[in-house]
């Protein structure tokens, strides 16, 4: 007996729209008689990529490299690349100008990297 909306034998023929839950969580409508094993999601990948960014292909495919703009910039370089590629953008040797707040001596204190990199969490006067 078949466990869809029409409840009847299932057969060939059955055209009875009935919803139906895919492996990923999204579902789908379609005729009773559809052949199950066949199935495809055809909705929006939900997947986070590595670099934060929603994959931008669709679910059950693998996800595509980041088609979003880099991120990477300073006011020194940016990189023009796609955010899934490598920048081309080269490392900026000029000190960062940042000012960010140190936990150990509870004061501002001027980072200690490099501009356009991620402030590291030490502390030019409590870290030496």
């Amino acid at each position: 007996i078949c466990k869809n909306k029409c409840f009847q034998e299932c057969t060939q023929v059955c055209k009875e729209i009935v919803s139906y839950r895919l492996p990923c969580g999204h579902k789908i409508h379609l005729v009773c008689s559809a052949k199950k094993d066949k199935l495809v999601c055809n909705s929006r990948c939900r997947q986070l990529l590595t670099c934060g960014h929603r994959c931008a292909g669709t679910c059950g495919k693998p996800c595509v490299p980041c088609q979003e703009k880099c991120e990477w910039r300073c006011k020194h370089h940016k990189c023009d690349r796609p955010c899934g590629e490598p920048c081309q953008r080269p490392r900026c040797d000029h000190p960062c100008q940042k000012i960010r707040y140190c936990r150990k001596c509870r004061k501002d204190q001027p980072c200690i990297g490099m501009c356009g990199e991620p402030c590291p969490d030490k502390c030019r006067v409590c870290d030496r």
